[in-house]
């Protein structure tokens, strides 16, 4: 039988017992239920753990779905490039939808200009597309930022 010697016992005390710090003296709980400070969770918790993660996860998944299934859909997309011809002129641009709805769907959209005075709303509205009602100031065009949410 082999034996440490001092050189072998202060080297596996500095790698293994000394990193433990206090954590070596403390109370091992193997339940997720213990509020005491000074107790450490034993390692059999982490699979317990695992399972409750992943069963939550599942379940909230399937509520987002049933969400998305009870609204029809969502989508929300920009508009990069939204012109206007002339300045201090109400103007009509329509905007598809990338995916249908099954029923015209409520619409919110936000221009995103940098600018005062800019003036936006969505009308004629179907399963497809809407009328974006623009209005600025000035002709450079600007950004749009689009919500619609199917009913």
């Amino acid at each position: 039988m082999k034996y440490l010697d001092l050189t072998g016992l202060q080297y596996f005390y500095k790698k293994y017992i000394k990193t433990l710090g206090s954590a070596a003296k403390q109370a091992v709980a193997n339940n997720l239920t213990t509020t005491a400070a000074g107790s450490v969770l034993d390692a059999r918790q982490g699979k317990t753990l695992s399972d409750k993660i992943a069963s939550e996860t599942k379940t909230l998944n399937s509520e987002i779905k049933t969400i998305n299934t009870s609204l029809g859909n969502i989508q929300a997309f920009a508009v990069k490039t939204v012109n206007i011809s002339k300045p201090n002129t109400w103007e009509d641009q329509v905007i598809k939808f990338p995916k249908a709805f099954t029923k015209a769907p409520c619409v919110i959209v936000q221009a995103q200009t940098g600018q005062n005075d800019t003036s936006v709303w969505a009308d004629a509205i179907t399963t497809t597309q809407f009328t974006l009602k623009k209005y600025r100031p000035t002709a450079s065009a600007f950004a749009l930022q689009v919500i619609a949410i199917g009913l």
